[in-house]
């Protein structure tokens, strides 16, 4: 497994392969906030009265 993300980074440099780990780790997250945004905007248009 060390070997492997060793050879990644070393393929791809050191920032690329910071950040394809981040968005890896972190993509649940991005996707339940996603979702929480979603209805906080629909429940923001029901309570302005469907105004934007």
């Amino acid at each position: 497994m060390y070997q492997t993300v060793a050879n990644f980074i070393k393929e791809i440099g050191f920032p690329i392969g910071v950040a394809v780990y981040l968005l890896v780790v972190f993509r649940k997250s991005i996707v339940e906030n996603t979702k929480a945004i979603i209805e906080l905007t629909k429940y923001i248009k029901i309570h302005n009265g469907g105004k934007k």
